[in-house]
């Protein structure tokens, strides 16, 4: 979340224009890294990561780089 909010912040420090920011970037990635944190949680109860594990934590890696190829359509 610091991640975030510090981009988000030093950005709009270091612009010259008025930018205009809106709840989407918070919301998107608040929800998938607590999806995220759930999920790695989930696996961790026998404190191992078995491969099947480690696979799906990978796609949810891909599936996040596919959401934010799409964040323009996904926010309208």
């Amino acid at each position: 979340m610091f991640n975030v909010l510090f981009v988000i912040g030093m950005c709009a420090i270091a612009s010259k224009e008025v930018l205009v920011l809106t709840w989407w970037p918070l919301a998107r990635d608040s929800s998938y890294y607590c999806f995220g944190i759930t999920m790695l949680v989930a696996f961790m109860v026998d404190n191992r990561i078995h491969i099947w594990e480690a696979v799906i934590l990978l796609l949810l890696y891909f599936g996040y780089c596919t959401i934010m190829y799409f964040n323009e359509d996904l926010e309208v």
